[in-house]
């Protein structure tokens, strides 16, 4: 009896406190050069959080926790000056400053990335492009180094590094560049095109793919796509087990859909279409007021009406009126005739009094 408390306790107590998987936990070093000692402590901070966030993201669709980031050692070396930037590249060849959208480079083989902070403002924030690079270094160990084309690539990274993030990038690319990249082909080529304004933009198309299909068949999705390809199994193939459809259709179908968005926004914030829906409004609130007006003026008229009814029905009433109650105080009695006020001039007997003759005065005798 007593065991089988305790096996229903022991139930209750881990439905009620469930056991935790513990959360990846990168060994993560970071280093600075030539950054002001202010800034070294709040840097430390950001890149061990991002790095780590980073992993937990990857690690979600696996349960929160991937063996493989368990102690695994990176490096994030944050350069103030474009010497340090030199000094950091360890003679890999003529140093080239990074890209404005990414501001950092990643090397996979090596565990480390590095974090430009020389050249003033990004599009991408210092945690943003931080998470970013971690993120290439992160899927070649999820992966066992698979074979990954490099708008997924770039794609993810930038999914990782931040919700807005291609939204920001979007809004900084020209115009002109825009319903170019039709096809993953092109995609792929612009990111080798060196045109600044395209590789932008393909950055940009890139992670707005992946959300694409990420929003459309979950996260879970990504986490059968990546254990696919850490089995070996090559990254078109393990696309379409995961998706049950190609990897070039997928995009096809994003490109009309943002089309579609794009049409609709565009013809939404054309200009000459916002100054005929403004003079629709003017039209329309100039109508209702004509129309509130003219039913007042109705209405007036029909009050103005009834009272005349009202007076001509009481006139009439009054006319019609019997003869005149004693004491009953109307003002519109029968007619009566009024008696003489002024004395009359004969006699009872109808005879002229002696002092008076016909058309003179009499004179006063003396």
């Amino acid at each position: 009896m007593k065991r089988i408390i305790r096996i229903l306790s022991f139930i209750i107590y881990i439905t009620v406190f469930p056991l935790e998987i513990p959360a990846s936990a990168l060994s993560v070093t970071v280093s600075t050069d030539d950054v002001e000692e202010g800034r070294t402590g709040p840097l430390e901070r950001i890149g061990r959080d991002a790095a780590n966030e980073v992993a937990r993201q990857l690690a979600d669709p696996f349960g929160g926790h991937l063996r493989e980031f368990d102690r695994l050692e990176l490096g994030i070396h944050f350069v103030g000056s474009q010497a340090a930037y030199g000094r950091a590249l360890g003679g890999r060849g003529e140093h080239e400053a990074p890209e404005p959208w990414v501001a950092g480079l990643a090397f996979p083989a090596e565990r480390r990335t590095i974090i430009d902070l020389s050249t003033g403002e990004h599009t991408l924030k210092v945690s943003e492009t931080v998470r970013h690079e971690v993120s290439h270094l992160l899927l070649p160990v999820l992966t066992r180094n698979a074979n990954l084309p490099r708008w997924y690539h770039e794609g993810l990274a930038m999914h990782l590094a931040g919700e807005d993030t291609a939204e920001r990038l979007r809004d900084a690319v020209p115009a002109a560049v825009f319903g170019h990249m039709t096809t993953l082909d092109a995609l792929t080529d612009a990111f080798l095109s060196g045109n600044r304004a395209s590789m932008a933009m393909a950055y940009a198309q890139a992670a707005g793919f992946v959300r694409f299909v990420l929003v459309r068949t979950g996260e879970d999705k990504l986490g059968e796509l990546h254990a696919r390809l850490s089995a070996g199994v090559p990254f078109v193939v393990a696309f379409e087990a995961t998706y049950r459809t190609s990897p070039e259709t997928a995009y096809v179908r994003f490109v009309r859909d943002r089309a579609s968005r794009s049409s609709w926004l565009a013809w939404a914030t054309n200009e000459g279409v916002l100054w005929s829906l403004v003079s629709v409004l003017f039209l329309l609130v100039g109508l209702k007021r004509f129309l509130d007006a003219r039913k007042r003026m109705k209405q007036l008229n029909e009050e103005s009406g009834e009272r005349r009814d009202d007076e001509d029905a009481e006139a009439g009433n009054d006319e019609d009126l019997g003869p005149d109650q004693e004491g009953s105080g109307s003002l519109l009695t029968r007619y009566r005739p009024m008696r003489r006020l002024t004395p009359s001039i004969f006699r009872k007997d109808g005879s002229r009094p002696s002092g008076l003759r016909s058309g003179k005065p009499s004179s006063a005798s003396t």
